[in-house]
């Protein structure tokens, strides 16, 4: 309704960034169903793993030439971002706008996962990247069954970081992308439990988990 042209790409329960890509890719790459896309201007969008494997995807993407006049990353209560290494957080996008959210409620994903990726994307700047944390949303309130008033929260800094990135909307720009914190692990803005205590936590899963953390260790920010 806004104008924006939106791929869903529906990964369940498969942490595979290669299979998101891939479902993307039979999109974009059809000229006949893109032809009409601003392949200039890329957003991605997304919730717990999907969240993680968003930064994977815009990584790809951009690499592609897709997002040079703008490019968003808005990840809801993220997992690991799978097959994303440390020296491919140092070559992200400059012109990236993040926004990490993180739902605090029922201690179900270890925000320390968030936090990593946060720090990993310090080479943005804070001007192009914030944290925000709702201790009162749990981890299934993105796809919950409330009404687009009660989901304001979160979807009011997309609406907004949308409008920045893509329009340089500079009203915009501090409820996109200044309402939270730029510093979460050291300002103590983010509480964090004990790892026992979630339900996905910071530590590995199994071999082939292991393997799509490339090296990054998720659990050290804060002990």
């Amino acid at each position: 309704s806004q104008g924006y042209a939106v791929i869903y790409a529906q990964s369940p329960m498969e942490y595979s960034a290669n299979k998101s890509i891939s479902r993307i890719s039979a999109v974009l790459d059809d000229d006949l169903v893109s032809r009409d896309f601003d392949k200039s201007k890329l957003g991605v969008i997304g919730h717990s793993s999907g969240g993680g494997i968003a930064f994977t995807i815009m990584d790809y993407f951009s690499k592609k030439g897709y997002g040079n006049a703008g490019r968003f990353v808005f990840a809801m209560d993220p997992w690991f971002a799978f097959d994303m290494s440390a020296e491919d957080f140092k070559n992200f996008p400059k012109n990236t706008k993040v926004v990490i959210q993180q739902y605090n409620k029922h201690n179900t994903t270890d925000p320390r996962i968030a936090l990593t990726i946060f720090d990993k994307l310090s080479i943005l700047g804070d001007n192009n990247r914030d944290y925000q944390v709702y201790l009162d949303l749990d981890h299934g309130y993105p796809v919950g069954s409330g009404s687009y008033e009660q989901k304001q929260m979160i979807l009011k800094p997309l609406d907004a970081l949308m409008s920045y990135t893509f329009f340089d909307d500079q009203n915009a720009y501090k409820i996109a992308l200044d309402i939270g914190s730029d510093n979460p692990y050291k300002e103590n803005y983010q509480p964090v439990a004990s790892r026992d205590t979630f339900d996905f936590g910071c530590t590995d899963y199994n071999e082939d988990l292991v393997l799509a953390l490339k090296g990054l260790n998720y659990c050290s920010i804060i002990p």
